[in-house]
């Protein structure tokens, strides 16, 4: 019996007539028309898709799996594709949320080609690599415009191809998404109220951190915060620019040797040095079985070529605060007999001391060491 048609036996016809239910009617042959004419039009959508599906495929060969399971690997576009567990996962991540309609515009090559080179960049389970590193790839090579170098210009992004157009400058990382383009980098002043990593990118992936450089005299020393001449401290005049000038002479107000000059402007003299910054730090007790005795002159040369005494109060001062063995601001005294002369450490109350006194007759000491430091004379930027 067709299923387009309901014909009742005499059986069923008496049956329905005895329920007192009128018998379902004939289908019309005309409906057999119909149906066949759907069932056409349905085929030939089908057809049309399957062309069409295959006229957008790009012409382009990806590595990636179409069977990667990208839920379960909290791999989604909603997360800019971040938490994928391997490069093909993250290609397939990133087609979805960047490439949806490029059959539009005709450029799903070069949408698929960025998708690989996102990834690629990413390090999705490899680690991070270098966009030179990525486009040297042969699935990459001439597939995207975004292959093409291009250096950045000064305090602009330069994650990508990390190189700068200005001489002198590089690129230095703020964390793992960001790296600018700067003269220099200090981690606590390229920003207020964030801190900087400060590595430099070197165009094959890598970050290095990069040994202080020092401004030379009439730099800016802002960023660097510490000065060359080792007769210099870094004071500040401004929030964008800080100098080297000569220790303790910097006083609050206007600088005379400014006088005339379009920039002369207040300076607020507040010393703007890192008291690590290029220099090591040590404690000197006393050398040999012997336990021998030394003035802090004797006692720093004793640790070799470019030991020095801290040369200033206020340098003593600022090592005292960046010091993490003291629980006490640094005290001043002028003592003749119980007092290191200069900078010293007392082990007992953790505090740093500034005598005043050069004749004192105290000597470096287990209890009292001296404070000693060796500067590095620096290039600057």
């Amino acid at each position: 019996m067709s299923t387009w048609e309901t014909i009742a036996d005499e059986a069923s016809a008496s049956d329905l007539g005895t329920n007192g239910v009128s018998p379902a009617p004939r289908t019309s042959p005309r409906w057999r028309t119909v149906a066949a004419a759907v069932a056409t039009v349905g085929v030939l959508i089908l057809v049309v898709g399957r062309l069409s599906a295959s006229r957008f495929t790009p012409s382009v060969s990806f590595t990636t799996d179409s069977s990667v399971d990208l839920f379960a690997a909290t791999c989604v576009p909603g997360d800019d594709c971040n938490e994928c567990a391997t490069e093909a996962a993250c290609v397939e991540c990133q087609k979805t949320k960047d490439c949806a309609d490029c059959d539009k515009g005709g450029n799903c090559d070069e949408c698929y080609a960025a998708a690989l080179l996102t990834c690629c960049e990413k390090g999705s389970g490899a680690g991070a690599r270098s966009r030179q590193q990525c486009c040297d790839r042969a699935d990459l090579k001439g597939k995207t415009s975004l292959c093409e170098k291009a250096c950045s210009a000064d305090y602009n992004d330069c994650g990508a191809w990390q190189c700068c157009q200005t001489e002198g400058y590089k690129c230095y990382t703020k964390h793992d998404w960001y790296a600018q383009c700067r003269p220099g980098c200090a981690p606590t002043k390229v920003e207020e109220g964030a801190e900087w990593e400060c590595k430099v990118l070197t165009g094959d992936g890598q970050a290095v951190a990069e040994p202080l450089q020092c401004a030379a005299d009439g730099e800016n020393c802002r960023e660097s915060r510490c000065c060359q001449n080792q007769d210099m401290s870094c004071y500040e005049k401004n929030q964008w620019w800080s100098s080297c000038r000569p220790t303790g002479t910097c006083v609050p107000g206007p600088w005379e040797a400014e006088a005339g000059q379009p920039w002369a402007d207040d300076w607020s003299c507040t010393l703007d040095e890192d008291p690590k910054a290029g220099c090591q730090v040590e404690k000197v007790k006393t050398f040999t079985r012997r336990r021998a005795y030394y003035k802090p002159v004797e006692g720093c040369a004793k640790l070799g070529d470019g030991w020095t005494t801290v040369e200033s109060k206020e340098k003593c001062r600022d090592l005292s605060s960046a010091a993490d063995d003291t629980s006490e601001d640094m005290v001043e005294v002028m003592d003749k007999r119980y007092k290191v002369p200069g900078c010293s450490y007392d082990y007992g109350t953790k505090q740093y001391t500034w005598n005043s006194e050069p004749a004192s007759y105290k000597k470096c000491s287990d209890s009292q060491p001296c404070v000693c430091q060796k500067c590095e004379v620096l290039a600057p930027n």
